[in-house]
């Protein structure tokens, strides 16, 4: 995940902004190479973060152990991983597609989802109740 956000902090994406440079970025690469670094990096950070919400988010002590609030918990982490995955497929076949916008409506599709779930982690909603 470092990698990923090492990746896409230092390498800009493609934009009108920085089409009239030579050379941008930390690794002072063409806006059009740079543009191919920030987005591999971004799906690598995404895919990072889908995989912690999706799998490592829902390990628990034991099937036995769990609360409800557990269960429940579980199935909000699921479900945001899986419309993050949505996300990501998106953010493949939109520009394909030729929908405008389609980076930030992808990116929302990510991170909407994945904000949801750490919030839910962090004990912001569901959580157990104390006894």
């Amino acid at each position: 995940m470092g990698l990923g956000a090492f990746g896409v902090s230092m390498q800009l994406c493609l934009s009108d902004y920085v089409v009239n440079y030579k050379k941008i970025g930390l690794l002072g690469l063409s806006p059009s190479s740079s543009n191919i670094v920030h987005s591999v990096s971004a799906l690598l950070l995404f895919g990072t973060m889908i995989y912690w919400v999706g799998c490592r988010f829902t390990k628990g002590v034991g099937d036995d152990d769990r609360t409800n609030m557990k269960k429940w918990r579980n199935r909000v982490y699921k479900t945001c991983a899986l419309l993050s995955l949505s996300g990501v497929l998106f953010f493949i076949v939109g520009p394909i597609l030729g929908v405008k916008a389609s980076v930030w409506t992808a990116e929302e599709l990510i991170l909407l989802p994945l904000s949801t779930a750490i919030f839910v982690k962090a004990g912001g909603w569901l959580k157990d109740s104390e006894k």
